[in-house]
């Protein structure tokens, strides 16, 4: 059975997953907490490809014949993951296609999904960005509170430059700004959207 063949494990907060280069070796699946998938570049700037959400699988490239990996995963919570082998995993989605039609979908769709980020960082200014990222996130993993929507999950400057294509210091200057503008504030050490509207406003760019 599949299932004997599932392993869990758990990372802390910050703790690396797998790095650029390391053996593609494993697909895995987060059952609790969230995983960015980033790429760095020479220079040692880092973007967010992809923050995966409980539920989703990454690494699924190695199904594919990825010998190695190209990106960087990293727990972003403290994560419990459960992976299973290459092999076994390869061998399992020969007898069950659609297992092998599910991830081309979802290799279709983060393609989708990173070529729109390209776009934006090419088009967009940082702003817009941000503000197109705080809408996401709100729609993701918010509640509504009194005074606006306030971000259940914690999430640093870094962090959301990293989302945007922005360094951290350009972030907390808009930040900064949004804050000034009565768009955004902080409750309790969380992100709250004090003016959703305003801020769907300055999302449309």
């Amino acid at each position: 059975m599949f299932n004997r063949e599932v392993k869990d494990t758990q990372y802390k907060r910050g703790e690396t997953i797998f790095l650029p280069g390391d053996p593609s070796d494993a697909v895995y699946f987060v059952k609790m907490g969230r995983v960015k998938l980033s790429h760095r570049d020479k220079s040692g700037k880092s973007v967010t490809i992809r923050v995966c959400e409980p539920g989703e699988p990454f690494g699924e490239m190695a199904a594919m014949g990825e010998e190695s990996r190209s990106l960087q995963a990293t727990a972003l919570d403290d994560v419990w993951l459960c992976w299973v082998g290459r092999e076994r995993f390869v061998r399992f989605a020969e007898t069950h296609p659609q297992i092998t039609l599910r991830i081309a979908k979802l290799i279709g769709l983060h393609r989708r999904e990173l070529e729109n980020r390209l776009e934006e960082m090419l088009f967009l200014d940082v702003p817009t960005r941000l503000a197109r990222t705080l809408v996401k996130l709100a729609d993701q993993h918010g509640r509504e509170v009194e005074g606006g929507v306030q971000l259940r999950i914690r999430i640093t400057h870094r962090e959301l430059g990293d989302l945007i294509g922005a360094t951290r210091e350009t972030t907390t200057a808009t930040m900064n700004r949004f804050q000034r503008d009565g768009i955004v504030g902080r409750e309790r050490g969380k992100l709250l959207i004090a003016a959703p509207e305003r801020l769907q406003e300055l999302a449309k760019g």
